[in-house]
């Protein structure tokens, strides 16, 4: 019997000792952050209301942008039709003011695309004369020009 007990005894130290090592293990493992999930939650809260944010401003950027489309339309055509009505205009006065069917007037857009963002080419041909630039023409010419310009405007 005493053998039994000592081989017992033995037993339950060894077990004794397998059971303190594991309680230092668990000890050792860091404890379950309980906090995860609420931090999980707050971020994706979080995430939700930037994604919110992020598409009710697309959403505005969008309606922005359709509105300037729409002004820039505006300003091409109520541009566009005030230059139409000045370029067909302006070659008929300039001929009645220089009394003279050879002479010629035209207006065209440095930029088509967008013509009120540039510049606009004016030339005019005075009777009996070949083409040549603004500059070159007589003060005379020039005030002309200038007239069936300002004439052709109003």
């Amino acid at each position: 019997d005493a053998q039994a007990e000592e081989e017992i005894k033995q037993e339950m130290n060894t077990l004794q000792q397998k059971l303190n090592e594991q309680q230092s293990v668990l000890q050792r493992i860091a404890a379950p952050n309980m906090k995860a999930m609420e931090k999980l939650e707050s971020v994706r809260d979080k995430f939700q209301e930037t994604s919110d944010e992020f598409e009710a401003a697309r959403k505005r950027a969008k309606k922005a942008k359709q509105a300037f489309e729409q002004i820039k339309k505006e300003r091409f055509d109520r541009f566009n039709a005030c230059f139409e009505s000045v370029a067909t205009n302006i070659d008929e006065i300039y001929k009645a003011l220089s009394r003279n069917s050879s002479a010629q007037a035209f207006l065209g857009p440095e930029n088509p695309e967008e013509p009120y963002l540039d510049g606009i080419n004016y030339n005019c041909v005075a009777p009996g004369k070949r083409f040549r630039p603004m500059d070159n023409l007589s003060g005379g010419e020039k005030t002309v020009a200038a007239l069936a310009l300002l004439f052709a405007i109003h």
